[in-house]
């Protein structure tokens, strides 16, 4: 279950957790532990989405660009929405062409389609 598979993007958070995005939908999670270059598969999730530049946000979360705009999962890769449906990231008018980068406690969306920048803080 951890062979990867047409991985188009990876991704590292601050605490030592890295994401690849691959070409069959699915995300995988491995945890960089100790000395050395050894991952730990931790598990995969399936993401739907074929863009690429996922990013770990704040609070376990992971931010993953789609055709439908910006989804959130958790650590597990559940899939996170909001309590209220306007205010879900993937309702958001976020164009298919971003790209993401965590500084600290925030993640900055560059829109690439629509030349904007969005901030999302933790």
């Amino acid at each position: 279950p951890s062979k990867l598979y047409g991985p188009m993007t990876i991704t590292v958070s601050p605490d030592g957790d890295l994401l690849t995005q691959q070409l069959d939908g699915q995300a995988m999670r491995f945890k960089l532990d100790g000395p050395g270059f050894a991952p730990r598969y931790v598990g995969r999730f399936r993401a739907d989405a074929f863009a690429a530049g996922a990013v770990f946000a704040p609070g376990d979360r992971v931010l993953v660009p789609s055709e439908q705009g910006l989804r959130a999962y958790d650590g597990n890769g559940q899939r996170l929405l909001a309590s209220e449906p306007g205010r879900d990231l993937s309702q958001q008018a976020i164009g298919h062409t971003v790209r993401m980068r965590r500084v600290g406690d925030r993640v900055f969306v560059l829109d690439g389609d629509r030349g904007t920048l969005w901030t999302i803080g933790g």
